[in-house]
């Protein structure tokens, strides 16, 4: 038993192996001055520690769960981090040792190059910039070694930049790079540098590009725009922490920080004439914050300790906001919505109700709100126990605007006197939607939008209406309604188009394929080039903002300025005979010598600008026509079976009519017009006129061309006119004794009417009455010509002052030449 007893009290001996293995980093690897070094061990009794040294330095490993990363999330290891920092670039060797619970030691040793890794400068361009095509680039490289390479690729990949290099450089890389290729794009900048090891750092830049062609920059602030007035800019430097929310002087360039929390996140704002309403939201929506910084103080127009939380969707115009919240201690769920004076500082409760909401553009400048809310209905089978109706808030009182009548009706914009809305059928199946504007008299449909939803596609201001309407295919084409009543198609592209902004004065900014448009009232629909992220409207002018640039926007048509060539021949001969095709040849002939004469013939040839027409239709039948030289799709023009009762053209080859109906599909009308002797019409060519049966009063836009002109029906030209009548139409303006006279190749002899027409025509449709000219009368002189007009209850060009304008049409009959004979 002694014996037992001697033996427990002994330490005893048993191998005890360890084996350490360093994971991270590898042999021979590059390290940074912050070196993380992951190691496993393997041993019989407990690691009770682990160190690492190299170049002089020991620092203390701990154990982790998940030291050696995987896919998986990591395994058991030991790891430390080692701080290289002031020692000397070279080779060192790492040792890892590891000390088990008897005292027994082992260690595993690595070969590894300190070596930084190059650290990339961004000193060109700042943030927020925008290449115009081109932009300035200035990078350095910050290494241990010399010789960093650095090289910018550009792309718009979502995979980075790819491709050539279109800026290389050593330690430095500086020039200007034509981003031209990117025109309407944001592009991704790579810049990599590479130093002396081969160790690589990688920065990426987005740069907007855009065309200056028709931009003109009036400021930039290195951070994002927020709202540009005309004397200020409200952005958010986001390139430093806290975020610092500024207002840039327009005049001076001088800088104001509003807003510097540490983690107050501002997500939008607003100028206003004493200062900037925003939203601040330092965490979830839970602790979204609205703040009125006004006359250099920050007000918290709804505190913590009176709201649950204010919605973010604030409206500023003008001198006026909106904003809405839910009051901690309400029962009901409901929100409160405030219209806030923002000269005085003062809120005035606007709805509280269930479902009650205001959409964005819900907000006129003169204080007046439109919102929606529930209303109870009676309505038995009915999917829905209410429905919702829109209202009108002005001065401090509240009137219903709509009864749908189980509709429901959403979406109301305002410009403080007419409201756009959609009516929809109940959620939430086979809805359909209709497009509605109510004049505070009375409700009209403006488009039948069918299973479209189009809460929000439209525009309104100062009486001006922009909104999107299907098209033959489904496609949405833009609509403007004027004042008056007047209902204007604006694009007739394949492809939909969204509406962007409408001004004041009625010009509407629309997107198509990637393209910023614009169209002003009396104008033509005008390409501005790519589009900007955000448009404004201020004092009548278009602004742009992108990145952190403002551009005012030249909204300008640039038709192709008219060409005039003159050419003088002189000839000196007993006998000259000549022939033209120019717009006019003018002949003067003298006597310089007995038996020589000298004939001058100076020949002109004008080009008539490029110009977009727009045919103006009243209810009723419209004699119009196409005055550009592109060719006309009936189908597309006047496709809406709401808009147009029937198209018609007379073909002079056949002496026949041509026929559209919008309500007819294609087999219908090849019957219907089978059975009535008619041709289908499909299309309208440059120069003929046409008729039109308009159920509304509308402006029909034609495609961008070079306008018809006069002479362009000659004879001897492609488009010479034919015996009999004729249904034309041209795109300079002329009298029609002037459109005579241009039928002739030479001047007729000073007081000779030509005899090129027998009679010419044009309608009137708000008098119902036809002009007439008949270049016989005229021949006649005196008043023959109106005496006639009179007599037959005609109206009288020269008496009214009417031309043969672009866009109108009218008919001509020509008298048909056999043997030296004109027959009428």
């Amino acid at each position: 038993m002694l014996a037992l007893v001697f033996l427990l009290g002994l330490s005893f001996s048993v191998s005890a192996a360890i084996t350490v293995t360093i994971v991270a980093p590898l042999d021979a690897a590059k390290v940074d001055t912050i070196m993380p070094v992951t190691a496993t061990m393997q041993a019989t009794y407990e690691i009770a520690s682990v160190t690492g040294t190299i170049a002089g330095k020991t620092v203390a490993f701990t154990f982790s769960q998940t030291a050696i990363s995987n896919r998986y999330g990591g395994t058991p290891g030991w790891m430390a981090s080692v701080d290289l920092t002031g020692v000397t670039r070279g080779t060192y060797q790492l040792v890892v040792t590891a000390v088990d619970a008897m005292g027994a030691t082992a260690s595993a040793t690595r070969s590894v190059t300190l070596d930084a890794k190059p650290k990339i400068e961004i000193r060109k361009p700042v943030p927020y910039a925008v290449a115009t095509p081109s932009i300035n680039l200035d990078i350095g490289c910050v290494d241990d070694d010399t010789g960093c390479g650095i090289s910018v690729r550009a792309g718009t990949s979502m995979y980075g930049a790819t491709g050539a290099a279109v800026l290389t450089g050593t330690g430095t890389a500086a020039g200007t790079v034509d981003l031209t290729a990117y025109i309407g794009q944001t592009v991704s900048l790579t810049v990599t540098a590479t130093d002396s090891v081969g160790q690589i750092a990688t920065k990426t830049l987005s740069v907007p590009v855009v065309d200056t062609a028709r931009l003109a920059l009036q400021a930039s602030v290195p951070g994002r725009i927020f709202d540009v007035a005309a004397d200020r800019i409200l952005y958010l430097d986001d390139t430093v922490d806290p975020q610092l929310l500024k207002i840039r002087n327009r005049a001076s360039g001088a800088d104001t920080t509003i807003y510097s929390v540490a983690g107050g996140n501002p997500q939008k704002g607003y100028l206003h004439p004493n200062g900037v309403l925003f939203i601040a939201q330092p965490g979830n929506v839970l602790t979204t914050r609205i703040y009125d910084w006004r006359n250099g103080s920050l007000v918290d127009v709804a505190p913590a300790s009176q709201w649950l939380w204010p919605l973010s969707n604030i409206l500023v115009k003008g001198k006026y906001a909106v904003w809405s919240g839910r009051r901690i201690n309400d029962t009901t769920g409901n929100y409160e919505y405030f219209l806030r004076d923002l000269v005085t500082g003062t809120d005035q409760l606007i709805v509280n109700a269930k479902g009650a909401s205001v959409d964005y553009n819900g907000l006129a400048a003169d204080g007046t709100v439109v919102y929606i809310k529930q209303i109870a209905t009676t309505c038995v089978s009915c999917q829905f126990a209410y429905n919702y109706e829109i209202f009108s808030w002005k001065n401090g009182s509240s009137s219903q605007v709509t009864n749908g009548g189980g509709l429901w009706s959403i979406g109301p914009f305002t410009d403080g006197t007419n409201i756009a809305f959609t009516q929809e059928t109940p959620c939430c199946s086979n809805q359909t939607f209709k497009t509605m504007f109510w004049n505070g008299v009375g409700v009209t449909v403006l488009a039948d939008m069918g299973t479209i939803n189009s809460s929000g596609s439209y525009a309104i201001a100062n009486g001006y209406v922009a909104f999107t309407k299907p098209g033959t295919s489904g496609q949405l084409q833009v609509w403007r309604r004027l004042p008056s009543g007047t209902l204007e198609q604006l694009t007739f592209f394949s492809a939909g188009s969204q509406i962007d902004t409408i001004s004041d004065t009625g010009a509407v900014t629309l997107t198509n394929g990637g393209k910023l448009y614009v169209y002003e009232v009396g104008g033509t629909l005008v390409e501005l080039g790519s589009g900007l992220q955000k448009r404004y409207w201020l004092n009548g002018e278009l602004y742009g903002v992108v990145g952190g640039s403002v551009f005012k926007i030249d909204r300008a048509a640039t038709p192709s300025p008219v060409t005039t060539t003159t050419t003088t021949t002189s000839t000196t001969s007993t006998t000259t005979t000549s022939s033209s095709t120019s717009t006019s040849t003018s002949t003067s002939t003298s006597t310089s010598a007995p038996g020589t004469t000298t004939t001058v013939v100076t020949t002109t040839t004008t080009t008539l600008p490029s110009s977009s027409v727009a045919i103006a239709l009243e209810q009723g039948w419209n004699l119009v026509g196409n005055a550009v030289d592109q060719i006309l799709s009936v189908g597309s023009l006047f496709g809406d079976p709401v808009a147009v009762t029937t198209v018609w053209k007379w073909d002079n080859s056949n002496s026949s009519w041509q026929f559209y109906a919008p309500s007819m599909d294609a087999a219908a009308l090849q019957t219907y017009a089978t059975s009535k002797g008619y041709g289908v019409l499909s299309v309208i060519n440059p120069g003929e006129g046409f008729w039109v049966n308009s159920n509304l009063k509308l402006n029909v836009p034609l495609p961008v061309g070079t306008l018809v002109s006069s002479i362009s029906f000659q004879d001897g030209k492609p488009g010479a006119l034919k015996p009999g009548w004729s249904l034309l139409a041209i795109g300079n303006p002329r009298t029609p004794s002037g459109f005579n006279g241009d039928l002739s190749a030479f001047p007729a002899s000073a007081g000779v009417i030509p005899l090129n027409l027998t009679t010419l025509w044009a309608w009137d449709n708000p008098l119902g009455k036809w002009y007439f000219y008949a270049p016989n009368l005229e021949g006649q002189g005196g008043t023959a010509l109106t005496d006639y007009i009179t007599s037959k209850g005609y109206l009288d060009f020269s008496t009214n002052a009417r031309k043969l304008e672009a866009g109108a049409g009218f008919w001509v009959n020509k008298p048909q030449v056999v043997t030296g004979t004109v027959v009428e």
